[in-house]
């Protein structure tokens, strides 16, 4: 019984507390720069970078990877609904920060790489999802803690995420 309280509050502690964290120190940090003068500037995300966020966070929904009917729900404790919503949130603004890193600040490469990366995430919108993630079974910390690894929501079945996924998967 021991073993499984731990599961249980192993789960509860990586659920509430460190995704969450995890989320909101990429998107603190994400916009933080250092000047000429070695101070510390914060760069506000551009617009195109919210705009990809959505469309990251519309394909995640699309292709079952988060699910808000197991997310947020009535029959759920308002601190855990709470929780979930305040997770979303964190992840939706750590994904628009993770465009702001690897987005150009200026200048035409800045807006080849923003086109390019919306249109590959417009595209995904209208694809079929053959070979998607069975999420049927996850749970919402499992679904962050897989969205590093899977954020193409396609995978091979030879990499080391995948086959800790399959395993993830396979405990239950």
């Amino acid at each position: 019984m021991s073993s499984e309280n731990n599961r249980i509050g192993n789960r509860a502690l990586v659920s509430f507390l460190v995704l969450p964290l995890v989320f909101l120190t990429v998107a603190l940090l994400g916009g933080l720069r250092i000047s000429a003068e070695h101070a510390f500037v914060f760069v506000a995300p551009p617009l195109i970078t919210l705009l990809l966020a959505v469309l990251l966070m519309l394909l995640f929904v699309r292709g079952g990877l988060i699910r808000f009917q197991r997310w947020v729900a009535n029959d759920r404790p308002p601190l855990t609904n709470v929780s979930h919503i305040w997770m979303l949130f964190t992840l939706f603004f750590a994904s628009a920060q993770a465009f702001n890193l690897v987005l150009p600040e200026r200048g035409i490469l800045h807006w080849l790489f923003s086109f390019f990366l919306l249109w590959t995430l417009w595209n995904n919108q209208f694809s079929s999802f053959g070979g998607t993630i069975s999420s049927h079974r996850l749970t919402p910390a499992d679904s962050c803690a897989a969205l590093p690894c899977f954020s193409g929501l396609r995978f091979s079945s030879n990499t080391c995420c995948s086959q800790v996924f399959i395993v993830r998967m396979a405990d239950g």
